[in-house]
């Protein structure tokens, strides 16, 4: 007695010819006895994880379809590369089962434009060829599997559910990531606005300071300011950045700061001795 691929009923040998199971394991697989089996546990999401399975065979593709969707998945079926890569660009998938040896563009080749347009699908490529240069050459585009037909349900099962689950690890350490960028973002901008409040006070300083300046000597009122403003005129044409102006700005405004220091009798008194401007001079 043996199952059917496709349905699981069983199915009798042919009279006088070889039995169906022979003919579908020659076309890429191997029909399981139908003696119980083990359940195969895997972390799924099929509200979410829909697979594309891409082959040129039909009946290939059909099965392996009808396989993934009795294992809990939302599966659908390509017979071409140009259609699977249409498929993908109107609606998402997260993984891709995808046949090597096709017609028109072959499966290296759509594994390729996978990679590049779409980086969050996984891809598992499926064959009958034994080829290690081509099983290298997969993974290096990308893939994360590599099966070889005949087919057997419980490995197509466990590859896919090993793809998916390495997609998730990927999308969560890009969230961590997305997280983490939008933290340094925040507490950048944060210590932008810390060092603006602190510029404003730095401000407020210097302003308080000029004001003192000019009220212990009548005779220079608003001196301080016009030597400030000179300054960043002469900065600007000599095509000094705006933070380099503004220093050279608050520096005009505290050139004089030593006077801070000389006594308002000595600062506003006419007819100055020597030993009144060797005080001035000292600041």
């Amino acid at each position: 007695m043996l199952a059917h691929a496709a349905t699981g009923r069983p199915t009798s040998p042919r009279p006088g010819g070889k039995s169906s199971a022979h003919s579908l394991s020659c076309r890429g697989f191997r029909i399981a006895p139908t003696r119980p089996r083990p359940t195969l546990k895997t972390n799924r999401m099929p509200q979410t994880e829909r697979i594309l399975v891409v082959d040129d065979e039909r009946h290939v593709a059909t099965v392996l379809t009808e396989t993934l969707r009795k294992g809990g998945y939302e599966a659908e079926s390509a017979c071409s590369g140009q259609t699977a890569l249409a498929m993908l660009e109107e609606s998402p998938f997260a993984a891709l089962l995808l046949d090597v040896i096709m017609p028109g563009m072959g499966g290296l080749e759509v594994l390729a434009q996978v990679a590049k347009r779409y980086p969050n699908v996984v891809v598992v490529m499926t064959t009958a060829v034994r080829s290690p240069d081509t099983v290298v050459q997969a993974m290096k585009l990308g893939a994360v599997d590599y099966i070889i037909k005949p087919f057997e349900r419980d490995k197509v099962l466990l590859s896919v559910s090993s793809a998916l689950e390495k997609r998730r690890a990927k999308l969560e350490l890009q969230g961590h990531q997305r997280l983490l960028v939008e933290h340094v973002k925040r507490a950048s901008h944060s210590l932008k606005q810390k060092a603006r409040e602190i510029q404003s006070l730095l401000l407020g300083v210097i302003e308080s300071l000029a004001y003192t300046i000019e009220a212990k000597d009548k005779w220079t009122e608003g001196h301080s300011r016009k030597v400030a403003r000179h300054a960043v005129m002469i900065a600007r044409q000599l095509g000094w950045d705006e933070q380099q102006c503004w220093h050279v700005e608050h520096a005009g405004v505290l050139h004089d700061i030593g006077k801070l220091a000389v006594r308002e009798s000595v600062l506003n008194k006419p007819g100055r001795s020597e030993e009144h401007t060797a005080g001035l001079q000292s600041h």
